[in-house]
């Protein structure tokens, strides 16, 4: 697959800005320290502890 993006030489554009929030989401999940094992219980109801 192929998709075109639109590049301005001086202001970045909705392409631009929206795959380097994706990046930075994508890196900010796989570095997420969990100090402990959670239950499947806690991981349900949002609750910790």
């Amino acid at each position: 697959m192929h998709y075109q993006v639109a590049l301005h030489p001086d202001v970045d554009s909705f392409d631009v800005n929206l795959d380097r929030t994706l990046r930075a989401k994508a890196a900010l999940k796989d570095a997420v320290v969990v100090p402990q094992e959670v239950r499947q219980e806690e991981s349900r109801s949002g609750r910790s502890g």
